[in-house]
């Protein structure tokens, strides 16, 4: 069975540039602003077991209540197998689990661990591009260790994420490129994630040697 997939266009900016985009026409004409304070808590085995076969697993605190998040590395940049559930509260729901590769991975005795907190304040927009729709999210926030760590340990947050709802990934791009022509973006390379893993080893959140890219002989 083929898993279900994220595909998810994520940009870097300064916090400032995220007030000039809210001003964005695309964003300013769009159906709806949703507001809301997430916050995710990464779980992982104390072995590290989730992580070194790729995948992460999150529950996220929202307005509406709890989801549980499983995903997959994908091919690491625009694209990533996801497993997402409703739950009934902030601890890792195993019945969630079911049918996706971590089940059988963690097992039914396996301990899960609180690894790092993603939270963030976001603004959501719902927009047309072409023929799809896109999720345009404004994430402002921090990410923190857990298990007694310093609060100083800690990285901040000021992302955009498209995601794409339906339709064609080329219109990720081209969104991306009409409302980022007026702020200086970078691409997102690293996931948030990523970037937890990143402080519990202590790498520091700056310039990093760029990891081997994935080439298919089915690209063009």
């Amino acid at each position: 069975m083929t898993a279900p997939k994220e595909i998810e266009l994520k940009l870097v900016c300064d916090a400032s540039d995220l007030t000039i985009l809210r001003e964005h026409p695309r964003l300013r004409g769009a159906v709806g602003e949703e507001r809301d304070q997430l916050n995710s808590v990464y779980f992982d085995t104390h072995d590290g077991r989730l992580r070194e076969a790729g995948y992460v697993l999150r529950v996220r605190g929202t307005k509406d209540g709890y989801v549980q998040t499983a995903k997959g590395a994908g091919d690491g940049l625009l694209e990533r197998s996801e497993w997402e559930r409703p739950v009934e509260g902030p601890e890792p729901d195993r019945d969630a689990l079911e049918g996706t590769p971590l089940a059988k991975l963690l097992g039914k005795n396996t301990k899960l661990a609180p690894m790092f907190t993603v939270a963030v304040e976001r603004l959501a927009y719902h927009v047309e591009q072409g023929a799809s729709r896109i999720e345009v999210a404004l994430d402002q926030g921090r990410i923190t260790q857990t298990a007694g760590k310093r609060a100083s340990d800690a990285v901040t947050i000021s992302e955009i994420e498209l995601e794409l709802k339906e339709g064609s990934p080329a219109d990720l791009f081209d969104l991306a490129h009409e409302m980022c022509s007026q702020v200086s973006v970078r691409l997102g390379v690293r996931t948030k994630p990523e970037r937890g893993f990143a402080l519990i080893d202590g790498e520091p959140n700056g310039m990093r040697k760029a990891e081997p890219v994935l080439l298919l002989e089915e690209m063009t």
